[in-house]
């Protein structure tokens, strides 16, 4: 189980993923100063793909979250 999570794990499992970043998005609305930080990327497609996800949550619709 040590290769299977972060990154990975978010484009195996893109409903939890999207349930994550539900939940940070309705924080955001006290905290704007809640960023997000993407763990354990090994190669530029799980990135791409990764943030493919975030860009079509809730998340990635508001305006200013840094992604790291």
């Amino acid at each position: 189980m040590i290769g299977y999570r972060g990154c990975y794990r978010y484009i195996r499992e893109p409903d939890l993923f999207t349930a994550e970043l539900s939940a940070l998005a309705d924080a955001r609305h006290d905290n704007p100063n809640l960023h997000i930080m993407i763990p354990f990327v090994r190669t530029r497609w799980e990135l791409e793909a990764c943030l493919e996800i975030v860009d079509a949550s809730a998340l990635g619709r508001q305006r200013g979250p840094h992604r790291w």
